[in-house]
């Protein structure tokens, strides 16, 4: 079982798997979600972690993790991908939320993570329901994560906002930090400094990201892999498809067969 769902801001996944799931990789998005059945088994900051029923999985953006059944009867799990942009429409240039290996066992973020599940159902859409229920996720995961953000330094929101629209603007250019640095007048290592804590990846990082975005709704209009590549700003075929199993685990090809299923 694999489903997949789009809102306008949000994604979500719905899989049962048995045995190994899926390769290291890393996005750069947090990824949230609950498991619904079995054991979710993933190596996550150093360590082999377990993901339960009753337990909530916040992973941070730019992690690697892997994913695998902690048992022989496999897993069925649930997961919503929240780009740190929008948690930063709320946080207004707080350092990103950090749940330290990954995993809480925290009863009221449980539930608001279910809440926020419930709203994004392909069957069920209400738009104010979803925006409350997502709020109060991010208020209640800021709360409970307390002094364990990633860094401690004050953040220029503003800073990191107006670099990351150069960039959106800039998707088909070749775009360097000397060009971001230019645009906006900051120097580039504060700009790099700030954009990592307020967005949780760097700016190379995030480019590729958006790149990639671009890739998957290509092959959803059914372009062949290399007019896919060029269009979205990569250098060739082979250069997109090297980030994109990096970043998802698995091929471009291997990706559009799935979402062809659906």
């Amino acid at each position: 079982m694999y489903n997949q769902y789009h809102t306008n801001t949000l994604e979500t996944l719905e899989a049962f798997f048995s045995g190994h799931a899926y390769d290291s990789h890393r996005h750069d998005t947090f990824a949230v979600g609950l498991t619904l059945s079995g054991i979710q088994s993933f190596h996550y900051g150093g360590c082999v972690q377990h993901n339960i029923p009753g337990s909530t999985m916040v992973l941070y953006p730019d992690e690697k993790h892997d994913g695998m059944a902690g048992t022989h009867a496999g897993f069925h799990y649930k997961m919503v991908y929240i780009k740190p942009e929008l948690i930063q429409q709320i946080l207004r240039g707080s350092s990103l939320p950090f749940i330290k290996n990954g995993i809480s066992q925290h009863p009221i973020l449980f539930q608001k993570v279910k809440n926020l599940l419930s709203c994004l159902s392909p069957n069920y859409r209400n738009e104010l329901e979803e925006e409350d229920a997502f709020y109060e996720f991010v208020m209640v995961l800021r709360d409970i994560s307390g002094g364990l953000q990633k860094g401690k330094q004050p953040l220029d929101y503003s800073m990191a906002e107006r670099a990351r629209e150069y960039i959106h603007c800039s998707l088909q250019e070749t775009i360097s930090l000397a060009d971001i640095e230019q645009n906006i007048g900051c120097d580039r290592w504060s700009i790099s400094r700030h954009f990592r804590g307020i967005f949780g990846t760097s700016p190379h990082r995030y480019i590729i990201m958006r790149r990639l975005d671009q890739v998957k709704l290509f092959l959803l209009l059914k372009k062949p892999l290399a007019e896919a590549a060029i269009m979205a700003g990569f250098f060739d075929q082979s250069h997109m498809t090297k980030h994109f199993k990096k970043t998802f685990g698995i091929t471009p090809l291997h990706w559009q067969s799935i979402v062809n299923r659906l």
